[in-house]
C-alpha cells in the first residue's frame, strides 16, 4: 500500500477525535501460541451484514490485542510499528486498521511516534467482531522436511484460499519435523492473511502422527484423503451430504513417496474418504492447494445455489 493508501488514511482523520488515554497498554506484533485442534462449528450461511474487508482502503496491521472502545489507546511496538511508520510512512493524524487474526478489527488514528516506546494509536470507533465465513477446512500435510521454501508456499497459498487451520503430519516416509517450522509457518500465515485481507489467520497446530490423525478423523464431519487410484475429488464430493461440504473438515495429503499401505489402511479405517486429484503425480504442496481449491469451489457453488433458491 503506497501513497494512495496513505492519502486515504489522511482523509479519515478528524480533529475532533477523542484525546489519547494516559497509559495505553502495550501490544506485541508476534503471533500467539498454537492451540490444540477444536471441534468444527458451523459457519454462517451468508456473509455478515455489511461485511466487506476491502471497503475502507486503509492500511491494515496486526496486533494480538485491540482497543475495544472509541477513544481508548494502544501502544504498538515491534515489526508492525516499524512497517507502519518506516515502510508506509504513516505520520501522526493518519488512520489505519488493526486486526487480531481472530476476526476483530478496529480503525485507529496514529497519535504519536516514539522510537523507544513505540506508537500510540487511538481507536476512532469501537472494535468489531466478524465471524469466520465459509467452510472450515483443516489442511493436514506431511511437509515438515520439504526444502526450498515449498512448505512456506503451501501455508501461504492455503491461507489465501481460506484454510481455517493447518496440521503438519509425520509419517514413516516424511522424515523428521524440521526445527522451528511451526513458528515460521505462523509468521507466513499471518503475512498471507494480511495480503489477502482476511481477518482470520489459520491456526497452525503442532505436528501429529498418523495414529493421532486417525483419532481426529473419527471426530471430523468429513475427511478427504489424497490417494491414487481413487474416485475423483468432484465425484466423491457429489456423493457427500452438501451440508458437510459447506461445514468443512479435514483435507489430508501424504508425503513424497505417499503413505505406506498400513498407514493408508489405518486412515481409511478411521473414516477418511480416498480421493484422486487427477492423472498427474503431484508434489505435496501442489496436492494440498489443489484439494483445498477444489472443495472451496464446490462449497461456494453450493452456497450460490442455496441463495438462488432462497430468492425465488
Amino acid at each position: 500500500m503506497g501513497e494512495r493508501a496513505v492519502s486515504a488514511a489522511r482523509a479519515e482523520h478528524s480533529s475532533s477525535s477523542p484525546p489519547p488515554a494516559s497509559s495505553p497498554p502495550p501490544a506485541s506484533s508476534s503471533p500467539s501460541p498454537s492451540s490444540p485442534p477444536a471441534p468444527l462449528s458451523s459457519p454462517p450461511s451468508s456473509p455478515p451484514s455489511g461485511y466487506s474487508p476491502f471497503s475502507s482502503g486503509l492500511p491494515r496491521f496486526f496486533s494480538p490485542t485491540l482497543p475495544q472502545l472509541m477513544g481508548s489507546a494502544l501502544r504498538l511496538v515491534g515489526s508492525e510499528a516499524s512497517h507502519m511508520t518506516r515502510s508506509l510512512r504513516l505520520r501522526p493524524g493518519d488512520s489505519a486498521e488493526l486486526f487480531d487474526g481472530q476476526g476483530s478489527i478496529v480503525t485507529v488514528r496514529l497519535e504519536s511516534i516514539d522510537r523507544q516506546q513505540g506508537l500510540v494509536l487511538i481507536a476512532t470507533e469501537a472494535s468489531r467482531k466478524v465471524p469466520f465465513f465459509g467452510p472450515q477446512w483443516t489442511v493436514v500435510a506431511a511437509c515438515g522436511t520439504l526444502k526450498g521454501g515449498r512448505s512456506d508456499w503451501l501455508i501461504e497459498k492455503c491461507t489465501e484460499l481460506g484454510a481455517r487451520a493447518f496440521i503438519p503430519l509425520v509419517t514413516e516416509r516424511s522424515g523428521g519435523k524440521g526445527e522451528g517450522r511451526v513458528d515460521r509457518w505462523e509468521r507466513v500465515a499471518l503475512a498471507a492473511a494480511k495480503q489477502s485481507q482476511s481477518l482470520h489467520r489459520p491456526l497452525i497446530h503442532d505436528f501429529t502422527s498418523v495414529s493421532g490423525l486417525a483419532k481426529q478423523i473419527q471426530q471430523s464431519p468429513i475427511a478427504l484423503l489424497g490417494a491414487p487410484n481413487s474416485p475423483p475429488l468432484l465425484a466423491a464430493l457429489g456423493a457427500v451430504d452438501p451440508s458437510l461440504v459447506q461445514r468443512g473438515g479435514l483435507l489430508i495429503v501424504g508425503p513424497e513417496g505417499d503413505f505406506t499401505p498400513s498407514e493408508l489402511e489405518a486412515l481409511v479405517a478411521a473414516g477418511a474418504q480416498p480421493v484422486s486429484l487427477g492423472l498427474q503425480r503431484l508434489r505435496v504442496e501442489t496436492a494440498a492447494v489443489a484439494m483445498l481449491a477444489g472443495v472451496s469451489l464446490v462449497a461456494h457453488s453450493l452456497l450460490e445455489q442455496v441463495e438462488l433458491h432462497g430468492n425465488q
